[in-house]
């Protein structure tokens, strides 16, 4: 409840809502207990995605602080900016991973989601096949998508 808490607080920001927000949805997909299945028929979505709508930049604040060298000059805290966040659990490692969702990836989930064929969503939204079949191949080893 502390990011609706905090939003009701007459000081100002939503940003450290948002941040309490993003960690919160962070812990609760890496403590669902939700199965993965380890092999699919078709390629798929993972079944631990969850997404986050925010009004900061989190997730680029939080790669920025985990990537960062201890010498590195840091923004102090998530830059205001609409975001939309998908967070899984990986099946491998049963870590928590997290994108920004970025156009590219919000395409191949339509694809996978609607059973699309790819050269036919290329087609239709002006983009080589071939970068297509690079984003379901990265989405694929971080865990975003099954593959059979």
């Amino acid at each position: 409840e502390f990011p609706e808490w905090r939003r009701a607080q007459p000081e100002g920001s939503d940003m450290a809502a948002d941040v309490a927000l993003f960690e919160l949805t962070r812990h609760q997909v890496f403590t669902n207990r939700q199965e993965i299945p380890t092999k699919v028929e078709a390629l798929s979505v993972n079944p631990s995605l969850t997404t986050l709508q925010l009004g900061h930049k989190v997730s680029f604040w939080e790669k920025l602080r985990s990537e960062a060298d201890e010498n590195a000059a840091l923004p102090a805290a998530p830059q205001v900016g609409e975001e939309l966040v998908l967070l899984w659990r990986h099946p491998e490692t049963f870590l928590s991973n997290y994108w920004a969702a970025k156009p590219r990836t919000l395409l191949a989930l339509k694809i996978v989601l609607e059973s699309i064929p790819l050269e036919a969503a290329a087609a239709a939204g002006g983009v080589d096949p071939d970068e297509i079949r690079a984003v379901i191949d990265e989405a694929v080893e971080h865990g975003l998508l099954l593959r059979p």
